[in-house]
């Protein structure tokens, strides 16, 4: 899924899915085992991933921007509220999150987390309008993806208060 030289996301090739007749590549028809938990590897992706698995429907960036922000690391389906800070398409206010750290945030996604879940194929996302949404792949593995999500939050936990109980 990345370029092992440069660490960047790589591009999923054709064999990933067949071409559309306009010459873009289709979704690719499966996630690789490898591919699946390197993205479930970093918390952003998580959330992202808990957030459509919550919702099922596609999600403007800003709204996750600003939920990465807001939210620790340890994210799963059944903690996710069902609701994005500023989703009803009005940005969220200062007062959830500061300008600088729902930039910062926004860029990571767009750049970084929003490509990987991309190549991986889980996700399409339309830089353009900003705005994510599930493949065919997410939704056919959605339920294994909430209980890895859920079991991967409930590891996390369990090893927080171990730590904290030493």
């Amino acid at each position: 899924m990345t370029d092992h030289d440069t660490g960047h996301p790589r591009t999923p090739s054709r064999s990933d899915g067949d071409a559309r007749a306009d010459g873009t590549a289709a979704e690719p028809s499966s996630v690789r085992t490898t591919d699946l938990f390197e993205v479930l590897a970093h918390p952003d992706r998580r959330v992202v991933l808990s957030a459509l698995c919550a919702t099922g429907d596609d999600l403007r960036v800003e709204p996750l921007a600003a939920e990465l922000v807001r939210r620790d690391d340890a994210v799963s389906p059944a903690s996710f509220d069902g609701s994005l800070a500023g989703d009803a398409d009005t940005p969220p206010s200062e007062a959830t999150v500061s300008a600088g750290a729902l930039r910062s945030a926004t860029v990571s996604l767009v750049h970084n987390h929003l490509p990987r879940l991309a190549a991986a194929g889980l996700v399409r996302f339309d830089r353009d309008r900003e705005r994510v949404r599930p493949t065919a792949a997410f939704r056919r593995m959605q339920s294994a993806l909430e209980t890895l999500l859920e079991t991967g939050a409930s590891v996390e936990r369990q090893t927080v208060r171990t730590v904290d109980s030493r």
